[in-house]
């Protein structure tokens, strides 16, 4: 069973919309939307789903379809991160974080 700890160390598994929509739960769905905030949630409760952050889908909370700290990991996973991703800065001695 692959992972289900993101890049940002959440345990996907703990999450309630991952949980429902691998269960395939419509009604579950639809409550946690309603609980959603409404400035942040899908038009609608069928567009909230989620298959965990490393799942290789485009079914991901907004949340996290747009999370910086995912779109670098999976780039990185890709080869499409810069280089320096990998060291330290230029112009930072023996490793002096960025």
């Amino acid at each position: 069973m692959p992972s289900t700890i993101a890049p940002c160390g959440f345990d996907c598994a703990n999450c309630p919309v991952y949980r429902a929509t691998l269960a395939d739960a419509p009604a579950a769905l639809a409550s946690l939307w309603e609980l959603w905030d409404p400035a942040t949630r899908p038009a609608t409760p069928e567009e909230l789903r989620c298959r965990g952050c490393l799942s290789g889908t485009a079914v991901h909370i907004p949340f996290c379809a747009a999370c910086a700290i995912r779109r670098a990991a999976m780039e990185k996973a890709d080869g499409d991160a810069p280089e320096e991703a990998d060291g330290p800065a230029p112009d930072k001695p023996d490793g002096a974080s960025r």
